[in-house]
């Protein structure tokens, strides 16, 4: 290799989100080629409780994952042009940042911006689409990752950029999901088993009302008390409940709870023989488990490398799934109320899983590329990008008013692409269809002629007076 490493800044936003990332950061830990960094950003919008306790989750998961991280505070440390050549962002939404790491001001002093998409989608409805895909980073990132070409059309689809940006190279996350057979479960939680059939429950955040018109996701208002009540009577099954983390904020957020009385709370559905699953890494909890039970999310897709049962739980008066995951389904089974949720494990129980080879078989449709080399590829897509910038341009750390100047350049395509890929695509058309008849009169001495003779009578009345 010739020349100085690639300088690489992860920003860290999520405890449960590292996983995302930990494969590529890992590979240019170990490879002269990069020079990775991690910047442990604090959440905005949480209490200053909420975000001291999310921060303090980040550093137990980088000292358990071995990753050295820098604190972001206030603008310490300031991200200048020149400091960095690539910014990799797990999450696409600037208003969980601070405001200094907003995608366009992190855009505007790093020459190199990659999104990696923090989880699977596979809810539809306008507002997740949104969300999901027409977001800054997803709009204007150099470079996309993307699980699947189902997923690369999805950008073509629902984001303002469109997919030209977008990569199939698969996701680093699914790295850490290869060989799921072998991980080492937390001994607690085998524990906790003691083997018993254990089903695995992740449950969306989206119960309270102000999420009905738009995020309508859960069913844990339809489920949570039936599914207790199963697990306090039924002491075979060890279910394994694992909710979305923005579960508990919202039993607080509507009011259901007070903050200090959460801790009362897990109690006594440690009491009801519920195993309430919270650590950052999912992993224990798919290679733990022998079926899951879930609301939309990533899960729906990921628990797929399991190869185990998987019970879609269906809130019907929600929002739908993308056309990806509604395909999935006909590889799955589906239950809308507490009742259909508990005949399905009695059904496990007495019969066991009858379907394994369907939807082992589905596994390649749904995840392409689980080979165990996302990172790499990733890896190799980022030297490339950089490689043609430090052929064909300036060392921004040597001189970095060039390189400002290089981010600015950047950014002005990257908007003049996006104007024609937007409502200015229009606009280009227009003016190049005026553009054509203008020359068009030109050619003609008699429509040129009629031409300047409209345009002078216009003149004329302009400049009359009254």
């Amino acid at each position: 290799m010739t020349g100085a490493p690639i300088r690489v800044l992860f920003l860290f936003e999520r405890p449960e989100s590292w996983i995302n990332v930990h494969g590529l950061w890992a590979l240019m830990r170990d490879d002269p080629r990069f020079d990775p960094h991690v910047w442990l950003v604090p959440a905005a919008g949480l209490e200053p409780g909420a975000q001291r306790g999310q921060t303090d989750r980040c550093l137990s998961v980088a000292r358990e994952r071995g990753v050295s991280v820098v604190q972001w505070r206030d603008g310490d440390p300031t991200l200048s042009a020149g400091m960095f050549d690539v910014a990799v962002f797990n999450t696409p939404y600037d208003a969980h940042r601070p405001a200094e790491l907003y995608f366009d001001c992190v855009a505007r002093k790093v020459p190199h911006t990659v999104y990696i998409p923090y989880g699977i989608v596979t809810g539809g409805g306008s507002k997740n689409l949104w969300l999901q895909y027409a977001q800054p980073a997803q709009r204007r990132a150099e470079l996309v990752v993307a699980r699947s070409q189902m997923e690369k059309r999805a950008y073509r689809r629902h984001c303002p950029g469109g997919d030209r940006r977008v990569a199939v190279l698969g996701l680093p996350r699914m790295d850490q999901m290869h060989g799921i057979q072998h991980f080492a479960v937390d001994p607690a939680l085998r524990d906790r088993i003691g083997g018993r059939l254990a089903i695995l429950w992740n449950s969306h955040y989206g119960f309270p009302l102000r999420h009905a018109d738009s995020s309508n996701y859960s069913t844990f208002d339809r489920m949570a008390i039936g599914l207790f009540g199963y697990a306090a009577r039924t002491p075979g099954v060890a279910l394994i409940w694992r909710p979305h983390p923005h579960l508990f904020l919202e039993l607080v957020g509507s009011g259901v709870f007070a903050e200090a009385e959460l801790a009362a709370f897990r109690g006594e559905i440690a009491d009801l023989g519920v195993i309430l699953d919270e650590r950052p890494d999912h992993r224990h909890g798919f290679a733990a488990s022998h079926a899951l039970l879930t609301d939309a999310g990533s899960f729906l897709i990921e628990y797929l490398v399991t190869g185990n049962p998987v019970l879609y739980l269906r809130n019907p008066d929600g929002e739908v799934l993308n056309e990806e995951a509604e395909a999935l389904l006909m590889h799955y089974d589906v239950a809308e109320s507490d009742s259909e949720a508990m005949a399905f494990i009695d059904d496990l129980l007495l019969r066991g899983d009858l379907r394994r080879d369907e939807r082992l078989g589905a596994r390649p449709v749904f995840l392409p590329l689980f080979d165990g080399r996302a990172s790499e590829r990733v890896a190799d897509r980022i030297a490339q990008l950089c490689a043609g910038a430090r052929r064909d341009g300036v060392d921004a750390s040597s001189f970095p008013l060039v390189g400002r100047l290089d981010s600015a350049l950047r950014q002005l395509q990257d908007q003049k692409r996006r104007r024609l890929t937007t409502s200015g695509g229009l606009r280009h058309k227009v003016q190049g269809a005026r553009r054509w008849m203008v020359n068009q009169i030109k050619q003609d001495p008699s429509l040129l002629r009629a031409a300047s003779a409209v345009l002078g009578r216009l003149g004329r009345r302009r400049t009359s007076p009254g």
